[in-house]
């Protein structure tokens, strides 16, 4: 099969052409599914793997870069993936904010703190219940009974 690459240059095959630009079939494989344009696909050499942060420091790797955050990569790529900036994603400024103005350091460590599950509060909010009734549902008698325990 031909094919030529982004400066028209002709080649009897793909792998003939991954040759040439020192890269892979399988990294020209992987990179053309994530969308790459030609030109990117072939004259990004795998050295060139240098991950910066959003401060324009340098880290060997992305695994390096996550460690230094305290980043989960599951939770990078799951940022990623929905769009957040790069900043947002190594350092979010807020975490988790009660019906007080509390600031918790997670979503979970604030429903840990009023014992309540994830499915719970998700559940609640998609029913249109107020921040307070959240945490404390529509019974009033239960916030009672959590201000006694303050």
């Amino acid at each position: 099969m031909f094919c030529s690459d982004h400066l028209g240059y002709s080649y009897d095959s793909i792998y003939e052409m991954c040759e040439h630009y020192g890269i892979s079939y399988e990294t020209y494989s992987y990179r053309k599914r994530l969308g790459w344009p030609l030109k990117k696909i072939l004259e990004t050499k795998l050295h060139d793997r240098d991950v910066h942060d959003h401060l324009g420091n340098k880290y060997r790797t992305l695994k390096d870069m996550l460690k230094h955050y305290n980043i989960a990569e599951t939770t990078y790529y799951r940022k990623k993936n929905k769009g957040y900036q790069l900043k947002d994603i190594l350092e979010p400024e807020i975490k988790a904010i009660d019906y007080k103005g509390n600031i918790y350091s997670s979503l979970r460590a604030m429903l840990k703190h009023y014992g309540i599950s994830s499915n719970t509060y998700y559940k609640r909010i998609r029913m249109g219940y107020t921040l307070k009734e959240v945490f404390f549902g529509k019974n009033t008698s239960k916030i009672q009974d959590y201000k006694e325990k303050e």
